[in-house]
C-alpha cells in the first residue's frame, strides 16, 4: 500500500505546488507547473521516492494522479 501522505508530499515538492493547489484528481495541464518537462521530473521523483521504474512509453500514459497512484499500488 502506498502512503498517501508521502505521495502527496512528493507531488507538491516535485511540481513546486502550493499545498492548496494539490488535488487528488490532478491531471497534466491542470496547473501551470505540470507541463511536459515537469512531467519527466515528476516521474523521476516518483521513481526515487517509491523505488519503482517506468519505461518512457509508460511515463507518457501516466498523466493523472489517480493513474500514477494506481500504478504505484500495482508495483508494491
Amino acid at each position: 500500500m502506498v502512503d498517501r501522505e508521502s505521495f502527496r508530499e512528493c507531488i507538491i515538492r516535485s511540481l513546486k505546488l502550493r499545498a492548496d493547489q494539490y488535488r487528488p484528481d490532478l491531471r497534466i495541464g491542470d496547473v501551470d507547473q505540470w507541463d511536459s518537462v515537469a512531467h519527466l521530473d515528476l516521474m523521476s521523483e516518483i521513481e526515487r521516492e517509491f523505488g519503482v521504474r517506468f519505461d518512457l512509453d509508460e511515463m507518457a500514459t501516466l498523466t493523472s494522479l489517480p493513474e500514477l497512484l494506481q500504478r504505484l499500488e500495482q508495483a508494491k
